[in-house]
């Protein structure tokens, strides 16, 4: 939807890249500026805009034709100092709001979408006003009162936050920063206005549309919102690989549900880091992030964007007849999505009905524990029997008894509670399903690693698996960043032709695998083989280049060893490539492996065997595929040690680490950067850091929300 204002005034810019005056006339930006700008629209005909890396850089006023004034270099929330140059008679004006900003990071948030009769696309604005006070008798003592009244509260919602700053305008006073959040709830029109100090009133009309026919849930067929909803774990938009991205104004790619949930399970961890200065990313890599963190904010948003995806089909499908199984389906993801909240951020919103504006409760972390534990029974009910989907990217009932395992094992973490007799239990049904494990562990993350290949029998073991190659697929979120982020072209070849050089192993990971990383040497082959472990997947000597142990620099791939575990090369050398330009390879979220080692880990932790199951026979079933040798005694940390072996680099290891005790508020156990630590010295970080910050644009667009304690 669209929400536009308009007033006797020019106001607000109202979509991506527009600027929309009450005369109808529309002018556009192409690369939107992070700002627009507000004059009196008896004194110009049009505004043109010049900017660059998403900053405005130059404001241009036209008045018939020619330029009234050109105030440059006005960058992001100076406009009101441009309004002042271009006319400085403004200063005393009767409007003493003088500078609006448009905050683009939410121009496509699924935060806003609250009625299923809006589209998936939708969008809030962040109006920044400054009131600038008189100088005397002494700026810092004045004060004034507002009062925010919307004539149609069904239509939008409102508020507004104000902050104090004690600075000088152009030696004049100081100023108050105040920021309206408008919430598009239906489609309508309303009035919206701010009174000052009883006298000085501004209004502006809102006007809500429906926009994007194509993402709108009362529009797209079902069984195409169906693929989307599965579409969209790793794919970021409507063109692929980018270009009509869901989340508007970062880097497209950051928005992949996939590629944010890896970063925020394995950079703030003990075993892989991201050596570039890229925002966000070297303070989750350091222990140092906070409410402002861009990847925390595009989980945040993916998750509750592909959530409304799901609320909206479970509604419109509630009385469709044979629809079960694929309801059964939906049902799963949204448990899924809302596992991973529960996992990232604990307490929560749990929007079933896409009312988040009508709904603003933040449910405890215990509640939102019960509701996943209920939705993933409830869908079990009704899913295909384990190995017997319909679709091989589909769901079964595998997938609802593996993530049941996985909530269970988590269940003294997240609601203090102690399942592990449920943990072992829904572990066990994957164990006796017909699903296996693959024959050979690096195949698992080969590009023909589905039922397509006539070798690799990687298929068996994928419970829930992210499709990939085709363009319709095609990611910069996907198996393209998996691969690429661990390749340089000094490696051994991945099968693809793309070296992102970004991760490289730390020295607690090589340690899992080899004591004296100084005694082998090689690539994958050489070093699983001798270090007896087929998943020690590393890369430390090749063509003359080398990789250290120890040591990590930012910037320096070569300061860790490489890891070669994810690639695009194929077992099956007459597999079918379906787009060469992009991997192939699948992404596995679920896979029987995890059983195995969520069953040990269980019964260690008091679970009752099953079947005569012992946990040592279970972990040693998973180091028997690996060619490792057999342990013969096993304890809660060498669990730990063997999830490292058999999970590094797929989006596991933060949640490990936090239910053994070894994240945060730790400090017996560290590993190198750990908050920031060159070397290892024991350094910790707060326990309160075990779950991320719930980011600052949702705590600022709803009143009501609540901070994760120590933000």
């Amino acid at each position: 939807m669209v929400c536009s204002a308009s007033a006797q005034v020019s106001f607000w810019c109202a979509s991506y890249g527009r600027v929309s005056y009450d005369e109808g006339v529309t002018y556009r930006d192409t690369v939107c500026p992070r700002v627009a700008c507000q004059y009196r629209a008896d004194e110009i005909d049009s505004i043109s805009f010049a900017s660059a890396d998403n900053q405005l850089t130059r404001i241009q006023l036209w008045k018939a034709g020619e330029v009234f004034s050109d105030p440059r270099m006005c960058i992001h929330n100076d406009v009101y100092r441009a309004g002042v140059e271009a006319n400085p008679s403004w200063r005393n004006s009767y409007i003493p709001i003088d500078s609006i900003a448009w905050y683009p990071y939410a121009l496509q948030s699924v935060l806003m979408p609250v009625r299923d009769t809006l589209p998936v696309r939708t969008m809030y604005g962040v109006l920044e006003y400054e009131y600038e006070y008189p100088v005397y008798p002494d700026p810092m003592h004045a004060s004034y009162t507002y009062e925010l009244q919307v004539d149609d509260p069904s239509i939008v919602r409102a508020h507004v936050v104000n902050k104090r700053y004690n600075e000088m305008l152009f030696g004049v006073g100081s100023s108050t920063r105040m920021y309206l959040y408008v919430a598009p709830l239906a489609v309508g029109e309303t009035n919206v206005s701010i009174t000052f100090d009883g006298k000085i009133k501004k209004s502006f009309r809102v006007v809500v549309t429906p926009q994007n026919a194509v993402a709108d849930d009362e529009i797209t067929p079902i069984d195409s919102l169906y693929s989307k909803i599965f579409n969209r774990l790793v794919v970021t938009g409507n063109i692929t690989p980018a270009g009509d991205p869901d989340l508007k104004n970062v880097d497209e790619g950051l928005t992949s549900f996939y590629r944010t949930m890896f970063t925020l399970q394995e950079n703030p961890s003990d075993q892989i880091y991201w050596i570039w200065n890229d925002p966000g990313i070297t303070e989750l890599g350091t222990n140092k992030f906070n409410v402002d963190n861009p990847i925390i904010e595009q989980f945040f948003h993916r998750l509750y964007y592909n959530i409304w995806m799901c609320n909206s089909y479970m509604k419109r499908t509630k009385d469709e007849a044979g629809l079960a199984a694929k309801r059964a389906e939906i049902r799963f993801v949204r448990a899924y999505l809302y596992y991973q909240l529960l996992d990232m951020f604990g307490s929560v919103p749990l929007v079933t009905d896409n009312s988040f504006f009508t709904t603003t409760k933040q449910n405890p972390r215990a509640e939102v524990y019960l509701f996943v534990e209920s939705e993933l029974l409830e869908a079990e009910r009704d899913l295909p029997e384990a190995g017997h989907k319909t679709n091989y990217y589909g769901v079964d009932k595998a997938a609802a008894w593996l993530l049941l395992s996985r909530l269970y094992l988590n269940g003294g973490v997240y609601a203090d509670k102690n399942d592990y007799g449920k943990a072992a239990e829904y572990a066990h049904k994957v164990i006796a399903s017909s699903y296996d494990l693959a024959t050979n562990y690096k195949w698992l993350f080969y590009g023909d690693n589905d039922q397509r290949s006539k070798v690799n029998d990687a298929w068996k073991e994928m419970i829930l698996t992210i499709p990939q190659g085709g363009v319709n697929m095609a990611s910069w979120g996907g198996s393209k960043f998996a691969i690429c982020s661990f390749a340089s072209s000094q490696m051994p070849a991945t099968g693809d032709g793309d070296y992102w050089q970004c991760y490289t192993s730390r020295k607690q990971l090589v340690n899992l695998f080899c004591a004296d990383p100084s005694s082998v040497s090689g690539t994958a082959d050489d070093i699983s083989a001798q270090v007896g472990d087929d998943r020690a997947l590393f890369c430390n000597t090749y063509n003359g280049a080398t990789w250290y142990c120890g040591s990590l620099s930012a910037g320096d791939f070569q300061s860790g060893w490489a890891l070669q575990k994810w690639t695009n090369l194929l077992a099956d050398k007459e597999y079918e490539r379906t787009a060469p330009a992009w991997p192939e390879t699948d992404l596995p979220l679920l896979r029987k492996a995890e059983a195995y080692l969520n069953y040990a880990e269980a019964v260690l932790r008091g679970g009752s065997e099953i079947d005569g199951l012992t946990a040592l026979k279970a972990v040693n079933t998973i180091r028997e595929r690996a060619n490792a040798a057999p342990m013969e005694t096993v304890a809660l940390d060498d669990l730990l040690d063997e999830r490292g072996r058999e999970f590094y680099a797929e989006g596991y290891r933060r949640t490990d680490l936090i239910r053994f005790d070894k994240f945060g508020g730790s400090t017996g156990y560290s590993w190198e950067l750990k908050h920031g630590a060159i070397r290892p010295n024991m350094q910790s970080f707060p326990a309160y850091m075990n779950v991320y910050p719930i980011p600052a644009l949702f705590m600022n667009a709803i009143p009501e929300a609540k901070q994760n304690e120590g933000y």
